[in-house]
């Protein structure tokens, strides 16, 4: 078998198994006994239950992340930047290069191939490419910009 990693946002917060049938599914759950886990709301409006251990195995919080995580959010469109950062208002983006945009010419008449990238907005309001740093790298306080 092949092996599988997940990276999805999805909203989330403490609710008992008791509770969630209860309330969202409408069972009665007067013998069952009560699991800790966690009401899960996906982008598309579906909501589940997942227990615990299950839950915390599989997801972080955006708040926090790891600077993997923090590119893939970036990659599905987020922007995301550090608390370790001085400036205000800094935040990097992923710039995907569409069909249109992957053949580019130079002054000297050579073809280029573009690659996505990303972006950098300081706290000037300038943008720039941007290439992370080792710190940046290896921190742990990565955040989706709302």
């Amino acid at each position: 078998m092949k092996e599988y990693i997940g990276v999805k946002i999805i909203k989330a917060e403490s609710m008992d198994e008791c509770t969630f049938l209860k309330t969202k599914k409408g069972q009665d759950i007067s013998n069952m006994e009560t699991r800790l886990g966690y009401l899960v709301l996906y982008p598309d409006g579906y909501e589940s239950w997942s227990p615990k251990e299950v839950f915390e195995e599989a997801y972080r919080l955006t708040c926090g992340m790891s600077f993997g995580l923090a590119v893939e959010a970036a990659k599905k469109g987020n922007c995301i930047s550090r608390r370790g950062w001085n400036g205000k208002g800094m935040w990097v983006w992923h710039c995907d290069v569409n069909e249109d945009e992957k053949e580019w010419e130079c002054s000297n008449k050579e073809i280029y191939t573009r690659v996505p990238y990303l972006y950098f907005k300081d706290s000037n309001d300038c943008v720039i490419p941007w290439v992370a740093s080792q710190a940046d790298i290896l921190s742990d306080d990565w955040y989706i910009v709302e």
